[in-house]
């Protein structure tokens, strides 16, 4: 009697109902506390201040803009997907912070569900299946895809390749019809987020080596069609990306190939510690290597090829083990800087290719002896302690002070890091100690002689605070130099209007507004400015139009309306 209940209560537990429910809860308990999170760091461009989500009859100007809304470059993300998300987000809980935590939220819960459908369907047991999703629903290395609302991408793309993958296990020739359904989420899955390519390679690859089985015909044309997608995308992107003279603000950025290839080692180890032992997480690494002789690629770098030998050697599939070794370096081969990148390594980057190196793992640990309890009770203390630093790092992103204070201590060559703690601490009016960030951000940044166009910006504000005009103009006009900063355009334009310069300030403005044509603060500087050059009727059409996108600045349209009725030109 009691050997029936037993059998009966471990089949119950291992059902894929109580499995697949077992993981939406862990999941939403991981990330619950991050719900009462505010707009942080690029949140407050992406999000809050960008007015094209503000309407979904804005999708066309969606599609031709960045995601922070300026004018589309090469060198720019192009994410329209994404940005297309906030859109849907904004017309259900407008700028309700908990509602888009909650969507990256659920989005990551549905991911998290797809992982282990998808693994079973390739034959993994629900053991396997179990273990790399519950280790994926709680892993802070996601935190950054999760848990900040920019971070969306990552989750978006990951949900749309995992949905891929699976409609490509599951296409016959009676089902023909889900290829076009593939091929549309896959593009989908690209424009959300480019390091959607690799999984067209990695499918492509199945057609030559079938570790899952044969394929058939019809397989077979999906995968080509995905794969040539694939490489369509990587081709026009590197075309456009080689056209453009813009070029990418980082530290490895800033260094020769040669130094970046020798970068490679550090970003693979690095990557590979994060998937075991995540932490201390920071938002960017910005280590470059100079010299061959460095303990990444002569200890780091055999003990990953030794540690990857063992798991192959004890592998009950070697042929399926070897796909997802091949995973992994596909998937990290587009963040290894051989293109450079906004920072030598970020935690969000290897998001597809941790799900590989944790199949690997578990595939080979999925062993049938006495021994299973052990390594079972092994993997869920692991689970804990993934679930437990994720919950404390999810305290850091509900601060923003906490959260940049954190990182910067991790990463002090950080000039973002260091701007967007000054950011804060100057909303908090602590004026001398934003002052000291911003000018570590100027002088960390790899931009020299000039310096991190935003903080020189931001600098210049704590001048012009302080009376000092000439300074705060100087500083302004080095942060358009520099990066073409939106707000520096503004804030020039208000400083030569305090001077009577009607003519410079109009220039600049519409400058800004060339490079930035929905930016609302620059468009309610346009206003001011036409009123203070007394050109009130176009100051109206003007203010018309910011109002149609950005009806909240209905108090600061009659403030200078006022200003203006009260000194009228005689």
């Amino acid at each position: 009697m009691m050997d029936k209940l037993v059998y009966s209560l471990r089949s119950w537990i291992q059902s894929p109902f109580v499995i697949l429910v077992a993981l939406v809860l862990l999941a939403t308990s991981a990330y619950i506390n991050v719900l009462d999170g505010k707009f942080i760091w690029d949140d407050e461009v992406m999000v809050a201040g960008n007015g094209l989500i503000r309407s979904l009859d804005n999708i066309p100007a969606i599609l031709t803009t960045s995601p922070f809304g300026g004018r589309l470059n090469a060198s720019d993300f192009y994410r329209p997907f994404q940005t297309l998300s906030y859109a849907v987000d904004y017309s259900i809980w407008g700028l309700d912070p908990t509602g888009f935590h909650l969507t990256n939220l659920i989005l990551h819960g549905i991911t998290v569900l797809v992982l282990f459908i998808l693994l079973r369907r390739l034959g993994y047991s629900s053991w396997v299946s179990g273990g790399v999703s519950a280790i994926f629903a709680v892993h802070p290395l996601n935190t950054e895809s999760v848990s900040y609302i920019s971070g969306r991408g990552d989750v978006m793309y990951l949900l749309l390749c995992l949905s891929v993958f699976w409609l490509f296990t599951v296409t016959t020739f009676r089902r023909a019809w889900i290829i076009p359904i593939s091929l549309g989420l896959y593009w989908v899955a690209l424009l959300t987020k480019e390091n959607s390519v690799p999984l067209g390679v990695m499918l492509a690859g199945l057609i030559v080596f079938p570790v899952f089985g044969n394929l058939n015909k019809t397989q077979k044309i999906s995968a080509g069609l995905l794969a040539a997608s694939s490489i369509f995308y990587s081709g026009l992107r590197a075309y456009f990306l080689a056209s453009d003279g813009n070029t990418i603000l980082s530290w490895i950025a800033n260094a020769d190939l040669m130094t970046r290839i020798k970068t490679i080692p550090y970003c693979v180890v690095t990557y590979f510690r994060l998937f075991i032992l995540p932490y201390p997480l920071h938002m960017e690494y910005h280590y470059v290597e100079t010299s061959w002789l460095n303990p990444y690629l002569w200890v780091g770098m055999p003990f990953i090829a030794f540690a990857g030998f063992v798991i192959w050697k004890y592998s009950l599939s070697r042929a399926k083990t070897v796909f997802w070794m091949v995973w992994i370096m596909v998937c990290l081969g587009p963040v290894l800087q051989l293109v450079p990148l906004a920072s030598t390594v970020r935690e969000h980057w290897a998001t597809m290719a941790e799900l590989g190196f944790w199949v690997a793992v578990l595939s080979v640990l999925d062993i049938q002896s006495k021994s299973k309890l052990w390594v079972t009770t092994g993997l869920i203390c692991g689970i804990a302690v993934y679930w437990s630093l994720t919950v404390v790092r999810n305290e850091d992103w509900r601060d923003p002070i906490q959260l940049y204070r954190h990182d910067v201590a991790f990463e002090p060559k950080s000039f973002l890091l260091h701007n967007n703690l000054g950011v804060e601490l100057f909303r908090k009016n602590e004026l001398s100690g934003a002052k000291i960030e911003f000018e570590a951000a100027i002088d960390t940044s790899p931009n020299q002689p000039l310096g991190y166009g935003t903080a020189l910006n931001n600098l210049g504000a704590i001048y012009e605070g302080r009376g000092d005009l000439v300074k705060a103009e100087g500083l302004y006009i080095k942060a358009i130099e520099s990066s073409q900063y939106e707000l520096a355009y503004c804030n020039l334009a208000r400083v030569l209007l305090i001077r009577g310069d009607v003519a410079n300030a109009l220039n600049y403005v519409h400058q800004g507004i060339e490079h930035y044509p929905y930016n609302a603060t620059l468009k309610l500087m346009l206003v001011g400015a036409l009123f203070s050059g007394h050109h009130p009727d176009d100051a109206e059409r003007e203010a018309r139009n910011l109002l149609m996108m950005y009806p909240e600045y209905g108090s600061q349209v009659d403030f200078l309306r006022r200003q203006y009725e009260a000194n009228p030109r005689r």
